[in-house]
């Protein structure tokens, strides 16, 4: 599906595809859930939340707001996140998840190609 095929924006961040290639093509629905929870917290603004959206090719709206909350705008909308332009906790909070995410990612890998695995070996 062209809406969530992240290759089709070569400027796409390595984050994005970590990302997507390990929660799957529901990758997006996670990401809404960051954002709400971020925004729940009062630790970004609304325009910090459509940022962040914005960065995965969506709009996304408050709750409570009139219209869809989160919807596809397509790839030509979708922005690069920095985050050196959102509040301390909540960058901190992404990035350590991003870092994080990468970690599990390499330590699955490493795990899956080095190990024992009962089911198959």
């Amino acid at each position: 599906d062209h809406e969530d095929d992240l290759e089709h924006n070569r400027n796409h961040g390595e984050d994005a595809k970590t990302f997507k290639n390990t929660f799957g093509p529901d990758w997006h629905l996670i990401w809404r859930e960051m954002i709400d929870s971020l925004y729940a917290e009062s630790l970004i603004t609304a325009d910090h939340a459509r940022s962040l959206a914005r960065a995965a090719g969506r709009s996304w709206e408050p709750p409570g707001e009139e219209g869809r909350r989160w919807q596809v705008i397509g790839w030509a909308e979708q922005t690069l996140l920095h985050l050196s332009g959102f509040p301390q906790l909540a960058a901190e909070r992404l990035a350590y998840f991003f870092h994080t995410l990468k970690q599990i990612t390499k330590e699955q890998i490493t795990e899956h190609s080095c190990s024992f695995q009962s089911r198959t070996d």
